[in-house]
């Protein structure tokens, strides 16, 4: 099996399994306990989330320049 086909494949089991986690009761109490809603993003739109969140982060840390000690 292609590197990208496999990858993709254990990325969508994983997406599903966590979607079907999210919306049972005790984890959507606690989300919700944080104003947070259970997500349904698809592999694709959660690593679109990842990327954009990384290069807010990135401008953020350039413009403070803070260090890492």
């Amino acid at each position: 099996m292609n590197i990208v086909v496999r990858r993709f494949a254990i990325t969508t089991q994983l997406s599903n399994a966590v979607v079907k986690i999210q919306r049972t009761p005790d984890p959507k109490q606690r989300l919700e306990q944080f104003d947070a809603e259970p997500g349904g993003l698809t592999p694709d739109q959660f690593a679109g989330f990842i990327k954009s969140e990384t290069a807010k982060s990135a401008k953020v840390v350039k413009e403070s320049k803070a260090t890492v000690d």
